[in-house]
């Protein structure tokens, strides 16, 4: 096959594709009060007990991505702790493998939110 196909539009006037430029989806007006609710949701599913190991994995993926920024402060470690509580989790016996909420997920945690410093730094 061809590339691109003949009937490809190159021309600037037919072109499908378009360039995505990154824009913050919160107003400078409002941050504070989202900057709020986010810090309330996290507390909130951090009082929520880690009963399988997809809650382990959603609340160590949450707390490292929101620290990675400073949106939400990890002073004690959350989220390594809840990587931690996944680890013995799966020592424990047999887990489901899914990405979301299974080991495939643990692991993923573990190599991308650079949780307790032992996550690769520059992972994006």
């Amino acid at each position: 096959m061809r590339y691109p196909p003949r009937n490809y539009p190159l021309s600037p006037d037919r072109c499908i594709i378009t360039a995505h430029v990154w824009r913050p989806i919160i107003s400078d007006a409002r941050r504070d009060e989202l900057l709020g609710l986010t810090r309330e949701i996290v507390d909130a599913v951090t009082l929520s007990p880690i009963a399988r190991l997809g809650d382990a994995v959603d609340r160590a993926i949450l707390r490292a991505q929101l620290a990675h920024d400073d949106t939400v402060p990890e002073p004690e470690d959350a989220a390594g702790e809840a990587l931690a509580r996944g680890v013995a989790m799966m020592a424990r016996g047999a887990q489901p493998l899914g990405l979301f909420g299974g080991v495939a997920g643990l692991g993923w945690v573990g190599g991308k939110c650079n949780c307790c410093g032992r996550g690769a730094p520059d992972a994006a």
